[in-house]
């Protein structure tokens, strides 16, 4: 075992809240944290299994796995749409939405005005009226789970898109969408 076994409860932390690891995160710690996961995936594995917890390693990022169990279904399943639902509307916006990208608050803002079906893709996101607020929670929502990271000091609210988004890039083009009778639910 080497010195990184320090991180378990780090590791813990971050991944028992519902976030995810990611290689490019900007964050130091985060990076730390992935590496040591890399090089002591069997026993990180082997400890979290003990405890009831499947670590799951994706493409560049790590997260915690459960089992969808009947009583867990729903929250899994509207977790799922949640997060289609994001892809699409960020696909909409920049079919080249991709881990690594750097862009503006202000950006994704502007082409929304500029955009009626874009518009109409974030409004069916919120009950909210006001599409600037609904952009705000979309991308609160989106560091909150680690899929982005504003960067440091910057007063333009610049974001970085992690690997996180992997996982939600993989569902996306690994889900065939059926619009038929679909309802008008919202993500509040």
């Amino acid at each position: 075992m080497k010195q990184n076994s320090l991180f378990k409860k780090e590791i813990w932390d971050r991944l028992s809240k519902g976030k995810f690891i990611s290689a490019n995160s900007q964050e130091y710690q985060q990076r730390q944290l992935y590496n040591s996961l890399v090089e002591n995936e069997a026993e990180y594995k082997s400890f979290f299994a003990e405890i009831g917890y499947t670590l799951d390693h994706g493409r560049d990022y790590y997260q915690f796995c459960r089992e969808v169990t009947a009583e867990n279904t729903d929250n899994s399943l509207n977790g799922l749409k949640k997060y289609l639902v994001l892809c699409n509307i960020l696909k909409a916006w920049r079919e080249d939405f991709f881990v690594g990208l750097d862009f503006r608050k202000t950006a994704f803002l502007e082409a929304i005005a500029e955009d009626p079906d874009l518009l109409l893709k974030v409004r069916e996101f919120s009950k909210k009226e006001n599409y600037k607020e609904i952009v705000s929670d979309i991308l609160a929502l989106l560091r909150q789970d680690g899929f982005i990271e504003r960067k440091p000091d910057d007063e333009a609210e610049t974001y970085f898109v992690t690997s996180a988004f992997n996982y939600i890039e993989d569902i996306f083009n690994n889900t065939i969408i059926y619009n038929e009778g679909q309802d008008d639910e919202t993500f509040e």
